[in-house]
């Protein structure tokens, strides 16, 4: 550790890298990573000429104390002793194996898919967690009180005789935590479809399933739940949380309906937008988060305090 920079080992292929130039460092477990308790592996560290070199079984990091560069960071993989990666600093690895895709919306057939946290031949994988919020002692999220350089940096794949991808896996998920187990009702067949649906239609097509005994677990009802068409001042109809009662007169009745069918459901949602000055729960909100209603200045939901979301969620309630 430095005036502005801190290296963790957390395995010997498991390497934390911080740099911030006021040389403050978040301890604190985030959204993405809730555990750096790892039992400390074997390594060796040495600092000679403004150059840092940490090296363990399989990696070494030379660092020469700058904001982290191809020029200041070089990480060096070895197998059985041997060097077989040189990777410079955010060098992307053309052997990625890849991850997952951040939405599906508007695909159609294959798409590209986002870098994941192994490659073949050992080539470092960079796991940026900078902008991840920060989870307090009451189990709540607050933004990072600075933004700075907090990456991970994995080194899995190439290993004697075979690509050591579970390990990889496994260590990902000490530092992430286990995936939740998903409750059952979910594996079950969802019905989602973008239409317009009225209260009636709806609730029509879910007891036409059940007479053709088509099985749904899951009752998914797309963005038109709430209104869409709205004043161009204040953006796009995309975010909304106020029911569209020329569709739904009735949601409550609507909602309990499904549920007496056994259906759990679901509404689609993008909350990007925040509440704005066109929604029924816009003043009660607005107040709530210590906005004058009159100014129309809309109400983020990405800062809202715990107590504040838990006000949030009583108005949209009732």
């Amino acid at each position: 550790m430095g005036d502005k920079y801190r290296f963790t080992v957390l395995t010997p292929r498991l390497i934390r890298m911080e740099y911030n130039e006021n040389g403050n460092f978040e301890d604190r477990a985030t959204q993405v990573v809730i555990n750096r308790e790892f039992d400390v592996p074997e390594f060796t560290v040495k600092d000679e000429d403004g150059v840092l070199t940490i090296r363990t079984e399989f990696v070494e990091v030379v660092y020469k104390k700058a904001p982290f560069s191809k020029y200041t960071l070089t990480v060096n993989t070895y197998a059985e002793g041997a060097l077989i990666n040189i990777w410079k600093y955010d060098e992307k690895s053309a052997t990625n194996l890849k991850g997952t895709c951040r939405t599906l919306d508007r695909v159609e057939g294959a798409c590209a898919l986002e870098d994941g946290i192994m490659s073949e031949n050992s080539t470092p994988v960079l796991f940026d967690d900078s902008t991840s919020l920060v989870i307090v002692d009451d189990g709540w999220t607050i933004p990072r009180e600075q933004v700075y350089t907090d990456q991970y940096l994995f080194c899995y794949g190439y290993m004697p005789d075979n690509y050591d991808y579970k390990l990889a896996l496994r260590e990902f998920y000490m530092l992430t935590g286990s995936t939740p187990l998903l409750p059952r009702y979910s594996l079950g067949n969802w019905w989602s479809r973008y239409h317009a649906y009225t209260q009636e239609e709806y609730t029509s097509l879910m007891a036409r399933f059940k007479r053709e005994d088509i099985p749904f677990a899951v009752s998914v009802i797309d963005i038109d739940w709430h209104y869409i068409k709205i004043d161009p001042k204040y953006g796009s109809g995309w975010t909304g949380y106020t029911w569209n009662e020329a569709l739904f007169p009735d949601y409550r009745a609507f909602l309990k309906e499904l549920h007496e069918k056994n259906l759990k459901t679901a509404l689609n949602l993008h909350p990007a937008d925040g509440v704005r000055r066109h929604e029924a729960m816009y003043e009660e909100m607005a107040l709530a988060n210590g906005i004058d209603p009159k100014t129309g200045k809309r109400v983020r939901l990405d800062v809202l305090s715990k107590e504040h979301m838990t006000t949030y969620f009583d108005i949209v309630h009732h």
